[in-house]
């Protein structure tokens, strides 16, 4: 339904139909179901005829811009006050209320259908826009010959695509191509040219989804690097979402663009395994085997078990992975599409109730003396509950040292690769490590620590420093 709005001085153009008038708006429709529904659960307003008396179009010399706001039966349009009061005046605002639960996808392309605008904006109604979010965004777009403009927003008191990497990806069948297109907001201006149009299909990142097809048909974007809008997640909004149903739609989203019809696994996952099995289990649960080979095994020492999973690994990608975490599947994606030889990535330990970076070294009475680190200046090497290796670095390496039993042998790893000059990235991504859970741990601390002291005396570790 076309809403026609008065509000900041300026009259946004109606088409042809019937009418419901509020205070000082209007909504047209031809839809008797949502006649009767307005009527009934608003307590203003009243029916007139398309013969009745319209406020006349005030025309502008800018271009039209359709505003379409998708919305639940119910729910506030709290976008409103902030929308009234653009810079940019010449909007037709449409809002779609979603009256037989279609879903936003077929929501918003019923408001495509009505928009009469040159550009289309999509507009969630939980948004609170800056004044001169839709200006931005437009003069943006004019000055180059993209198909559409997005730019920064902030949620929970985060900003997104801060700093972002304007260099899209060349392989269009390439997972970092498709995932260059996330968290680009709806918020977005496109060409009326364009021809947007959501999966209906998709329950899940249907704007990314639509992101990824525009810049495919050849309408590519451009970058505004303004922060546009502001907004929070809210219970039961399309944000929130289990990992299952995150994982699931995101595996959609790659078919669909034709990232994994080769169904070639990305990485081998290597789980050394004791007694944990509770731990395990919960592990594998949240691993996709379609995207990765998942190597369990048991028998031997931490080390030994290791250096045998990986012995057996088919790709390029190594993952060494403690059978006791919460890991995700979109981060080992990500490790795995780095170009450093070893990725790792920051730990937190539900028992010291610490996130830990990694791993520092400093000295005591000439020895060395290796603590968890909690800030990035005092990392000297990665954690070693979680390491992507790429498989020529792993073989130059030669895997984990066996005179280790379960202890040291990932601060031995770390250290052999810095001082090789490997190229190493730690994540910023933090992922629940539950430490030493497993019997037997600590029963070679002390043969592990004179192990390591012998390996790496203090001049050999100020070598590398």
């Amino acid at each position: 339904m076309n809403f026609t709005s008065q509000y900041a001085g300026h009259i946004i153009s109606m088409g042809n139909g019937r009418y419901i008038q509020f205070k000082d708006s209007m909504y047209s429709t031809e839809d008797e179901t949502e006649i009767e529904f307005l009527l009934k659960h608003r307590e203003f307003g009243s029916v007139i005829k398309s013969s009745d008396t319209i406020p006349k179009i005030n025309k502008e010399e800018l271009p039209l811009i359709s505003v379409i706001i998708p919305s639940r039966i119910n729910e506030n349009i709290d976008v409103m006050p902030s929308l009234c009061k653009q810079t940019y005046k010449n909007l037709e605002i449409i809002i779609i209320y979603d009256f037989r639960g279609e879903g936003a996808s077929k929501t918003r392309n019923r408001g495509v259908e009505k928009a009469s605008g040159e550009y289309i904006l999509f507009c969630d109604n939980d948004l609170e826009l800056e004044p001169d979010a839709i200006k931005s965004l437009y003069m943006t777009l004019v000055k180059s010959n993209s198909g559409w403009a997005f730019g920064k927003f902030r949620m929970d008191g985060r900003e997104y695509n801060k700093g972002k990497d304007l260099n899209i990806p060349n392989n269009k069948s390439s997972r970092a191509y498709i995932d260059w297109f996330e968290c680009i907001p709806i918020l977005s201006l496109i060409k009326a040219e364009a021809k947007p149009r959501f999966d209906e299909q998709m329950k899940k990142f249907v704007d990314w989804d639509l992101w990824v097809s525009l810049d495919k048909a050849g309408h590519s974007p451009v970058f505004c690097d303004k922060v546009l809008f502001t907004t929070k997640n809210r219970p039961g909004g399309i944000s929130n979402c289990s990992h299952e149903v995150s994982v699931y739609w995101r595996n959609y989203l790659y078919a669909k663009h034709n990232v994994m019809k080769n169904n070639k696994k990305i990485a081998d996952i290597v789980i050394p395994h004791h007694d944990r099995h509770d731990f395990l289990k919960k592990t594998l649960d949240r691993l996709d085997n379609s995207i990765f080979n998942i190597i369990v095994v048991s028998g031997g020492t931490f080390a030994e078990n290791s250096n045998k999973g990986a012995r057996l690994a088919e790709t390029d990608n190594i993952i060494i992975l403690n059978d006791d975490t919460e890991v995700d599947n979109d981060l080992l994606i990500r490790m795995c599409e780095r170009q450093e030889d070893v990725v790792g990535c920051a730990q937190f330990i539900p028992s010291f109730n610490k996130t830990i970076l990694g791993m520092g070294c400093g000295q005591k009475d000439g020895k060395p003396r290796w603590f968890l680190a909690e800030s990035k200046e005092n990392v000297l090497i990665l954690n070693g509950f979680l390491y992507r290796f790429k498989k020529k670095a792993w073989k130059k390496l030669g895997g984990f040292n066996e005179m280790f039993r379960n202890g040291g042998e990932d601060q031995d790893l770390g250290m052999r690769a810095v001082e090789m000059g490997m190229s190493i990235a730690n994540l910023d991504d933090v992922v629940v490590h539950h430490h030493s859970q497993s019997k037997g741990r600590h029963d070679f601390v002390y043969e592990n620590n004179q192990l390591m002291q012998k390996l790496w005396p203090i001049e050999r570790i100020q070598k590398i420093l």
